[in-house]
């Protein structure tokens, strides 16, 4: 069975090739809200533009953002679910709303191909459409600006995103003044922390929330869903198949990806997300699920952010203290220039959901770092903190000859845990005294990030 699995997906790969004709993307900003989309959710932009407070003076920006909306990262779901179809068509065990659905991903699979990992036209329009934003709140600040700094992963994703932002900023600035900096594969403590930190990989091959999602999907609720959603498009005979524990389909990597009636629902939820980063005329129509459905399926990847990058458990840290290096690396560069040390009014940063949210979490921005043992006694959704292109944005403000900060969140002003106003703008000393106690523990005071990280 193996061999022939296999053999289906180099058929399918080689029908990809032939295909010499793609549909032609749009900029259309598609706002999706309603469904469950967990961190395949595309940019929510803001309802309106939050101006910065009266009275201030930006002098300096600090910011640190996920890759826009992408097409799923390599061929996994969608040719594990197109093998599987493929298998049932030609047993003749499609109904004729599975031949449909055939279709459909098909459709899906030649969209990704070679283009896996990369922005789709959304995600591209989710970080130009963020600068120009960012331009209206104090234009005269980029007019003026002698030189911005731009960082990004070496995944081309980043750094694409960072070239669409760059675009966005210079079709409303006119100016061009960017110094770009790309960081290397295994070598990137600041943006990549999460792959170099030994503490944390250990801590995340454990997975020990894994017995959390099994209970999720092996669950009444989940039983039920799968018992009404695959009827639809399989015969019962085929799906008989997965009772005996001997059947499954390979993804595009050769690895098991389908091996249960569930694990059929799940691919199917990974096409249905992944689908929303492409442009509505363009992109195949998997309306599937109800938005009761899709709420109950986006736990799975909920619980997995949420003690992977996110608050995890409770007396432990393992899952964002990796992004200290990252937090020393931007207050550093807020203090110096603070004391006008620097020849550059912006300091940019264009990463991953693995960058953004351990940052947010251990600054535990607007009360986010909630930890709990039982997933299920939390209202948290990854797609409120780790959708698609979101961002932290540090202003250094000046007034009256005194320095301030605000963070937003997703372009909106965020709380810190310490004394500020009713434009969440905080002292520049009280900042700093604030993250020098996150800090302190572990008795660090270099800017050896590389070496730092290796601690965690």
């Amino acid at each position: 069975m193996t061999k022939y699995l296999r053999s289906i997906i180099t058929i399918t790969l080689f029908l990809l090739t032939q295909i010499a004709c793609q549909k032609v993307e749009n900029s259309t900003q598609l706002k999706e809200a309603k469904w469950h989309l967990g961190s395949k959710q595309n940019y929510i932009e803001p309802i309106e533009n939050i101006e910065l407070p009266d009275g201030y003076q930006l002098s300096f920006i600090a910011h640190v953002a996920r890759h826009g909306s992408r097409f799923m990262s390599g061929p996994n779901e969608d040719i594990a679910l197109f093998n599987l179809m493929n298998d049932a068509e030609q047993k003749k065990q499609l109904t004729e709303e599975g031949k449909k659905l055939l279709e459909q991903v098909k459709e899906l699979t030649m969209l990704q191909f070679g283009r896996y990992g990369r922005l789709t036209q959304i995600g591209r329009k989710e970080h130009y459409d963020m600068a120009q934003r960012l331009y209206q709140l104090d234009s005269n600040f980029f007019k003026s600006s002698d030189k911005l700094i731009g960082n990004a992963t070496y995944k081309l994703r980043t750094q694409n995103s960072r070239g669409s932002f760059i675009r966005g900023l210079t079709a409303v600035s006119g100016k061009n003044s960017w110094e770009i900096n790309d960081f290397q594969k295994g070598n990137d403590p600041l943006l990549r922390f999460h792959k170099i930190t030994p503490k944390y990989k250990a801590y995340k091959d454990s997975a020990l929330w894994l017995n959390q999602i099994n209970d999720i999907v092996n669950s009444d609720q989940y039983r039920t869903m799968a018992s009404n959603i695959l009827p639809r498009y399989f015969n019962e005979a085929f799906l008989e198949q997965f009772e005996s524990g001997e059947a499954f389909y390979l993804d595009g990597e050769n690895e098991v990806a389908i091996s249960s009636r569930m694990d059929i629902v799940l691919a199917l939820f990974e096409c249905f997300k992944i689908s929303f980063g492409i442009p509505e005329n363009q992109r195949p129509d998997f309306m599937i699920f109800t938005h009761e459905q899709t709420e109950l399926l986006a736990k799975v990847g909920d619980i997995e952010t949420f003690y992977a990058k996110g608050p995890g458990y409770p007396k432990r840290n393992v899952s964002y203290s990796n992004s200290i290096g990252l937090l020393m690396d931007l207050t550093n560069q807020l203090k110096l220039a603070s004391e006008q040390k620097l020849d550059y009014q912006g300091y940019f940063n264009f990463a991953h959901a693995e960058t953004t949210l351990p940052l947010l979490v251990y600054l535990n921005l607007n009360e986010v770092n909630r930890k709990t043992n039982n997933f299920s006694t939390l209202d948290w959704s990854s797609s409120d903190y780790a959708m698609m292109a979101t961002n932290l944005t540090w202003m250094l403000l000046e007034k009256k000859e005194k320095q301030y900060i605000q963070i937003r969140f997703n372009e909106i002003p965020a709380t810190l845990p310490i004394k500020g106003n009713d434009d969440n703008v905080y002292a520049l000393e009280d900042y700093l005294e604030y993250v020098e106690s996150l800090v302190k523990p572990y008795a660090i005071s270099d800017t050896d990030y590389e070496t730092i990280v290796s601690q965690f």
